[in-house]
Formats: C-alpha cells, sequence, structure tokens
C-alpha cells in the first residue's frame, strides 16, 4: 500500500494554519481528501496508490481541531465547508479539486460544494449523505436515533475526552476492531494525533446543539458511497437526496461498514476513478 511521505507541509489560510499531507506531482489535478472521526489524514492511504497511478496529486489535511491543523473553532458546518474552499483554492489555485471527504470530512464537502461557485470540480462523500437529507429522514427513521445515541454522548461535558482517552485510546481501538476487523497501520500515529488534539475533535459534535448541519444546493457531479452495515449512518438517511443536486449524481452501497474506503479500498478506488472519468475531474479532461 502506498503511504504519504511523512513531512507534513503547512498552509495558512484565511481560517487559520492547516497541515496537510502530500504526494504526487506538483502539476498533477489534486484530489483534496478530508478526514472524519475518529480519524486523520493517513486513512486514505489505502486509495493512494490508484489515485496517484490514475495522475493525481493527493492531498490530505488534518482537519480544524486535529493537531497540527488549528485547534480552534468555530466547528458549525459552514466554517468546515469554508475550510474546505480555502484549502482547494490555495493548494490548486488554477484548477478545479477533487474533493473526497469521508465522515465530517463528507459533511464539510456536502457544505463547500454547496457554497457557491468555487474549486470544486467533483464531490465524492463516503458514509454521509447529504445533510438535509439526512435530517429529513431521520425524522422518519427510529433506528437511526439508536445508531447516533454517541452524538448526544459526545456533547457531554469533560466525561468523552477522558473516556476516550482512557487505557491508551481503548475506545477508539474498539471503533475500528468493530468496523475494520482491526487496528488501521497508522494507530501509532493516529493516538499521537489524539493526544495532541482532545477535546477540539469533539467540538464537531458539540457544535450541533446550536449548529444544525446544513448545505445547500449541489452544483457539481457527486459521488455517494455507503456501507449497508454502517452502524453509525443507516443506508435510508440518503434517501431522496437528490432534490438536493442540480448536477449529475451517483451512488452505492457497499457490503462494509462505516469506514467504507478500508474495507474495501480497491472497489472504492475503481468507483471514484470511473465517477471522475466521467466528469470533468479526472486529468486530462478539459477543466481538469
Amino acid at each position: 500500500m502506498a503511504s504519504f511521505p511523512p513531512t507534513a507541509h503547512h498552509v495558512d489560510l484565511p481560517g487559520g494554519r492547516f497541515a496537510f499531507l502530500q504526494a504526487g506531482e506538483a502539476a498533477a489535478p489534486l484530489a483534496l481528501c478530508l478526514h472524519g472521526f475518529p480519524d486523520h489524514p493517513r486513512t486514505f492511504e489505502p486509495l493512494l496508490g490508484p489515485l496517484l497511478a490514475a495522475g493525481y496529486r493527493v492531498a490530505a489535511p488534518w482537519m480544524r481541531g486535529y493537531a497540527p491543523s488549528a485547534l480552534s473553532g468555530p466547528f458549525h458546518t459552514r466554517r468546515l465547508g469554508a475550510d474546505a474552499l480555502e484549502l482547494a483554492r490555495a493548494l490548486s489555485p488554477d484548477r478545479p479539486v477533487l474533493l473526497i471527504g469521508h465522515d465530517w470530512g463528507a459533511v464539510a464537502g456536502w457544505s463547500a460544494a454547496s457554497l457557491g461557485p468555487g474549486p470544486i470540480g467533483a464531490l465524492v462523500a463516503i458514509s454521509v449523505p447529504h445533510p438535509s437529507a439526512f435530517t429529513r429522514n431521520f425524522a422518519r427513521h427510529p433506528l437511526q436515533w439508536m445508531r447516533s445515541w454517541y452524538v448526544g454522548a459526545l456533547q457531554i461535558p469533560l466525561l468523552p475526552e477522558r473516556m476516550i482517552a482512557a487505557r491508551d485510546f481503548a475506545a477508539v481501538a474498539a471503533v475500528f476492531r468493530s468496523t475494520t476487523g482491526g487496528l488501521p497501520p497508522d494507530w501509532d500515529d493516529l493516538r499521537a494525533t489524539f493526544r495532541a488534539s482532545l477535546p477540539a475533535p469533539l467540538a464537531y459534535y458539540r457544535a450541533l446543539r446550536f449548529h444544525p448541519p446544513r448545505a445547500g444546493r449541489i452544483r457539481v457531479p457527486t459521488l455517494h458511497l455507503t456501507g449497508g452495515r454502517d452502524a453509525a449512518v443507516g443506508v435510508e438517511m440518503g434517501a431522496g437526496q437528490e432534490r438536493w443536486l442540480d448536477a449529475p449524481f451517483a451512488s452505492a452501497v457497499l457490503p462494509t461498514s462505516h469506514f467504507v474506503h478500508h474495507e474495501r479500498p480497491d472497489e472504492v478506488a475503481r468507483r471514484i476513478l470511473a465517477f471522475a472519468r466521467s466528469t470533468a475531474a479526472a486529468p486530462g479532461r478539459p477543466g481538469g
């Protein structure tokens, strides 16, 4: 499996200072990969080889709240989308980017793609559907209330960060063992990220009390990939999301849990590249 070089790059943006990993030729079109929780940039290494082979340069930042990126907020959806747009403009000022987001990274991607004309050429949202579809479907599917129990639990003051850090991040290890079947190969780096970052990663959930996730209409080609066995976000939460898209849209349900790109990296990469080839986001295509 391909790996990012060990050295992090940094960029100063209007919203703060961000660190990111990067691989590929400097002149190549950019695939910008945004991670979720509990995760960090190296989560995308299973996709790195195919993306590089297809001609992309790949950048994966530590999201806001994850050291060594800015640890301060705000953490509402619009700010996360603005972060993604600022990163895209800074790292690819002359060409549109292929934005790939998982979990909260997908939420940021939906927001970025809805904030009007900008540098996003195409969007791949993994595990999380359009936020408006999620909100609409949430009221219709009581089972999702049970799936989302942790969202409320992480909003409790002080206790969640202590529980997450306890026994050398045993709770985070349990998340990966129960989904992907084992610890990721970057487990030591992931723990180091959380040691340096907590409680900031939990601020995403705590912001939900006052700022429910929102995204407007999407005017870029979009691919949504989700796991049929996802214990966090049910497949039905994406039902009807096409009503918020004014551009080509494709979706697929894969036989995985929440970390789709870890469990089926070859299939995920194949679907992303096939999707990109059908849009202007592919290397060598006009505007791509």
